[in-house]
């Protein structure tokens, strides 16, 4: 008799964990599918958002975006083209020297078994922003152009991460596109 009212309740049990766990799962999908929604959503509005301020910032009223792009751009590996050579040549030193160093310093963390000492200086967060205008009145489709932004991110507390885009400037759009 004890036999079978353990099996009765672990059947009980089960279709319990059934009927209360698959709900639950359910709707905890849709929160994370719905949160990842609202940050594409997000992150599409800010990237027109940018392009829009650097239209105002520019006088260019009355234009409508047709199509835009993204990329994120190494920051160690970039260097300005448009930058005189000499500014070009002592960044390109600059990223080896910081390479190399934070390469020593890791070296001699792993032979001592400590944590690294050296901190890397904080990468800038670049992208560029190709995007395609047209006139709204004359419906005349404008050359693409190119902007590099960057992303400075502040952090107010633990939860809280205030974004802040600074556009750099315009760019070549020929020599981008290479």
């Amino acid at each position: 008799m004890g036999n079978n009212s353990s099996s009765i309740f672990f059947i009980l049990l089960l279709i319990g964990i059934v009927v209360f766990g698959i709900p639950y799962f359910i709707r905890k999908k849709q929160k994370e599918r719905s949160r990842s929604l609202i940050s594409m959503r997000h992150n599409k509005d800010e990237v027109w958002r940018t392009i829009k301020q650097y239209l105002k910032d520019m006088n260019r009223y009355g234009e409508e975006i047709i199509d835009s792009y993204v990329a994120k751009r190494n920051p160690i590996d970039y260097i300005n083209p448009s930058s005189p050579r000499l500014v070009r040549i002592n960044q390109r030193q600059i990223n080896l020297i910081r390479e190399f160093q934070y390469k020593q310093e890791k070296n001699k963390s792993k032979l001592c078994g400590e944590k690294v000492k050296f901190v890397r200086p904080r990468l800038r967060d670049l992208y560029v922003v190709c995007f395609i205008t047209k006139n709204i009145k004359t419906n005349i489709v404008n050359e693409p152009e190119v902007i590099e932004c960057e992303v400075i991110v502040k952090h107010l507390d633990k939860k809280n991460v205030d974004r802040n885009i600074v556009i750099n400037g315009r760019l070549d759009y020929e020599q981008e596109i290479q």
